[in-house]
């Protein structure tokens, strides 16, 4: 039993110092869990520093004036996007829409404006605008210190930083410097392109090339309103081109648009036109730039009137044999081209959602790419410096036909300088130098008008009477069939006649064979209306098949004297005439033109038919004859012969 007992409290014993141990763990756990929560709850109730007043308010300022910094910015972006990169353009300048557009390359010169610095410019002048040097903050007085402002732009790939350094002080507080603000922009790949670009166009030109390569892709028919050329060849006697400066100004024009609107950056042209001047531009200073879209555009301000000549002017071609009584006419003429023209070229921005642009200026002298003469005095200056800046006088001039009618849609020029394109009442007014010049007034379906040089200060009011041309002539030619006797200088091609008598009545010259007519139209002395000074070449032949009518145009109301010769297939010339004073009227509508042909020769062996050409030392002999019978060689009715 005792042992028992004894075993018993053994075992109580160790069961209490057991059950004590798991109680001292057990307060020691919820000591350590009540310790954490009072740390924890003493963390979250411990606060920083509490920061002064004066230090919030100068936080808020700073956030105020980085405010105004990043709307300036955008302001005066959007400025120097749209004039070039530049704030206030200097230079040559491009109208562009609103703005003044700057050339960043005329031909081979170059000049390409500090951008970064023209932000810097802008953002100063934009916060001195908006900001007092004494402002009041919370009621405190802020105090900013522009005369030791300093503004820094750096332009990143794909933003631009802005850095003002603008002692402030709030108070007795100095705010912390620099204020300082980031746009997100792609003006950097922007400006390296553009740069890239100005510098090899001032080398490869595309722009002067395309042009050079569009203008021949123009219609070649003279009678287009489109017909702009370089070389003329004009194989049909008689054939004509007359053009004036006024003519080939829509032309000129829309072949320069043509080929600004078709040169494409980074695109290839998808279709072929007749007038194709697709010009692709993949590359610029060895970079393609695929994230950047480009465009070129013709600015629809430009007088391309004062910048645009040709030489000749009128242009005045006429088909005419190389020597006279020769029966070919193959003929080649050239055209002189010179023209300065502005594009606009516009980068867009898809991040800034803007479009930078400035201005390049193209030149063709001489049909080849030139060097911009004109910005050290010639062609565009001379214009301006006779046109605009000496056009001390004013001239009216009003323009009649021969009725008395109003004549509306004629150019009136004076000198190099254009007057202006008369309205419904006839009247074209302008300012023009005081200087002596010639008066010149075209009108199509008019003769011209041209005279003396007259001073300026005598245009103040007068009147042009035009007269109007007969848009189609009837040539008619008709043969008189003659019989040559005692022929001398048989068999050496070349024929002289004793005399000669008329066989038949005037009849329609294809009643005396397949014979054909060439015939020149010389005009009397004109130097003041160029397109009536010139010979003038009519055949009878209508697509190579000889006829007895010709339909022709391009003869002034003028005298003029006519000369003509008539062949058999091209080899032998069978009569002359030569008919001096001829006078074609604005109202004649019909020609008749009598030709001598010498169809039978009598000699010793008898009579027979013509087989060598007759001299030309026969032409007035030949003159006489038709006289005699009464029929004059040239006339605008038709003539009754007295001698058959």
């Amino acid at each position: 039993m005792k042992g028992y007992i004894s075993d018993g409290m053994k075992y109580y014993n160790m069961r209490f110092r057991k059950g004590q141990a798991e109680f001292v763990a057990i307060v020691a756990i919820i000591l350590i869990v009540i310790v954490v929560v009072i740390l924890s709850l003493q963390q979250a109730t411990i606060k920083p520093p509490p920061v002064s007043g004066i230090e919030q308010e100068a936080k808020t300022v700073k956030d105020s004036i980085n405010t105004l910094i990043k709307t300036g910015l955008k302001e005066q972006l959007k400025l120097i996007y749209n004039q070039g990169g530049m704030l206030t353009p200097k230079g040559f300048t491009v109208k562009f829409g609103m703005f003044d557009v700057p050339v960043w390359q005329a031909c081979d010169q170059v000049s390409v404006p500090d951008v970064a610095k023209e932000i810097e410019a802008g953002v100063g002048a934009y916060l001195k605008e908006n900001l007092e040097p004494e402002e009041e903050f919370f009621g405190k007085r802020t105090i900013f210190d522009f005369s030791k402002m300093s503004v820094d732009v750096d332009i990143f790939k794909d933003n631009l930083r802005v850095k003002v350094y603008l002692p402030t002080t709030l108070v007795d507080y100095s705010i912390p410097q620099p204020y300082e603000v980031t746009v997100p922009t792609k003006l950097y790949d922007i400006l390296e392109f553009s740069e890239n670009f100005v510098n090899d166009n001032a080398q490869g030109r595309i722009f002067e090339t395309a042009l050079v390569s569009c203008i021949p892709k123009f219609p070649t028919d003279p009678q287009s309103k489109d017909w702009l050329q370089y070389f003329v060849t004009l194989s049909d006697c008689g054939g004509r081109v007359f053009k004036t400066k006024q003519d080939l100004l829509p032309p000129m024009e829309k072949a320069i648009k043509l080929t600004v609107t078709q040169t494409l950056w980074n695109e290839k042209p998808l279709r072929s036109i007749d007038q194709n001047c697709f010009t692709p531009v993949n590359m610029v200073g060895g970079k393609t730039y695929p994230d950047l879209n480009v465009y070129f555009e013709y600015p629809s301000s430009w007088n391309l009137d004062q910048y645009f000549s040709l030489s000749p002017n009128p242009i005045n071609f006429v088909a005419a044999p190389p020597l006279p009584f020769v029966p070919i006419c193959l003929t080649t003429y050239y055209v002189s081209y010179y023209v300065t023209y502005p594009i606009i070229v516009e980068v867009e921005d898809s991040l800034m959602n803007q479009v930078f642009k400035f201005a390049v200026i193209s030149n063709i002298a001489n049909n080849l790419p030139g060097n911009c003469s004109f910005l050290e005095g010639e062609m565009g200056e001379e214009y301006i410096d006779t046109c605009v800046n000496d056009a001390k006088c004013h001239a009216k001039v009003t323009v009649k036909d021969k009725e008395g009618n109003p004549v509306e849609g004629a150019d009136v020029t004076f000198d190099i300088c254009r007057i202006g394109t008369t309205d419904s009442n006839g009247v074209a007014e302008g300012s023009i130098p005081c200087a002596l010049a010639e008066l010149h007034v075209y009108k199509s379906g008019y003769k011209s008008y041209g005279g003396p040089p007259v001073p300026g200060s005598e245009l103040t009011d007068v009147t042009v009477e035009l007269e109007k041309l007969q848009e189609e002539i009837v040539l008619h030619f008709n043969g008189v069939s003659l019989e040559c006797h005692e022929p001398s200088g048989v068999g050496t091609g070349q024929l002289d006649c004793a005399s000669y008598t008329v066989e038949s009545s005037p009849t329609p010259i294809t009643d005396l064979g397949e014979l054909t007519v060439l015939s020149t139209f010389s005009p009397g002395m004109n130097i003041y209306v160029p397109e009536c000074g010139m010979d003038l070449v009519f055949t009878n032949e209508v697509e190579g098949t000889p006829g007895d009518t010709s339909v022709v145009e391009g003869l002034c109301p003028e005298k003029f004297n006519v000369s003509a010769f008539v062949t058999r297939g091209f080899e032998i010339i069978m009569g002359y005439l030569d008919h001096k004073g001829f006078e074609l009227k604005g109202t004649d509508k019909d020609i008749y033109i009598y030709m001598p042909v010498v169809t039978k020769i009598e000699d010793e062996s008898g009579e027979r038919d013509i087989d060598e050409s007759i001299s030309q030392g026969e032409t007035e002999q030949l003159m006489t004859v038709l006289r005699n019978c009464g029929i004059k060689p040239v006339s605008t009715s038709p003539q009754t012969p007295n001698c058959i």
